[in-house]
């Protein structure tokens, strides 16, 4: 009696297609252009970062702002947008504090550790902190082929 070997295809291609697929349906299709303005206290808010995050935990889309306040967001390459859905939004605008020199090299408002290696950099933020954090920032906004340009104001 012969025996008939079965072989069979080597599955790991069907599995690597199942493990990707959350992450290729979470991509939500192609990007819109998406632009928009951020105001503090009615004014232009220049060199800022803002920070689309889907809510759909697609990628997120990222965008500085210039000395008008506007901006244009990123996902993928330069201006491309972002995904369209809704999205929480972050603005983070800081600046470094500088340290004043003073009769042992610096004063009470630097870090003052001496080493500079380990020296954190003090900052002051420009916007107010809560506007950088998804959870407190109460920015949102719904990006759709009609709605894609957003301006934030924000108070100090």
């Amino acid at each position: 009696m012969t025996h008939v070997r079965t072989v069979l295809p080597p599955l790991w291609p069907l599995g690597l297609l199942l493990a990707c697929l959350p992450w290729l349906a979470g991509c939500g299709g192609p990007t819109i252009k998406c632009t928009g303005q951020v105001l503090l206290d009615d004014k232009p808010l220049a060199d800022a970062a803002v920070m689309f995050i889907p809510k759909d935990g697609s990628r997120v889309a990222t965008g500085r702002t210039d000395s008008e306040g506007c901006f244009r967001l990123t996902t993928f390459k330069p201006g491309d947008g972002t995904f369209p859905g809704e999205h929480q939004v972050t603005v983070t605008a800081f600046v470094p504090k500088l340290a004043k020199a003073g009769a042992g090299g610096v004063d009470e408002e630097s870090s003052g550790t001496g080493d500079d290696a380990l020296d954190f950099v003090p900052i002051v933020w420009v916007a107010p902190q809560h506007y950088s954090r998804p959870d407190s920032s109460g920015l949102t906004a719904t990006v759709s082929s009609k709605q894609h340009h957003f301006t934030f104001e924000l108070k100090p």
